[in-house]
């Protein structure tokens, strides 16, 4: 991650940060209002990456989806034809 993408990841959780907590200011105690930003602010900026994912309409760079697993390996079978042969 470069620097001005962090930047940019920081300014854009910093005012859905400040937008949430005055929103929930309704329904909680003014006084956990820097609290409530402080969490909300470090949740946000952590889930950038399924988030960036989520808002299409903002201009910014998407973090990658992560790579799907792959398939487990088929298991060998037991009863081959070719064990006959060797006994």
């Amino acid at each position: 991650m470069t620097l001005g993408t962090t930047i940019r990841r920081l300014g854009i959780t910093f005012v859905l940060a400040v937008v949430l907590a005055f929103l929930l200011i309704i329904v909680v105690p003014d006084r956990l209002l820097v609290l409530l930003f402080a969490i909300l602010w470090r949740a946000l900026f952590l889930g950038w990456p399924n988030l960036s994912r989520w808002l299409a309409f903002i201009k910014f760079p998407k973090v990658p989806a992560p790579p799907r697993p792959r398939p487990p390996a088929p298991k060998a079978r037991s009863g081959c034809a070719c064990s006959a042969a060797h006994s």
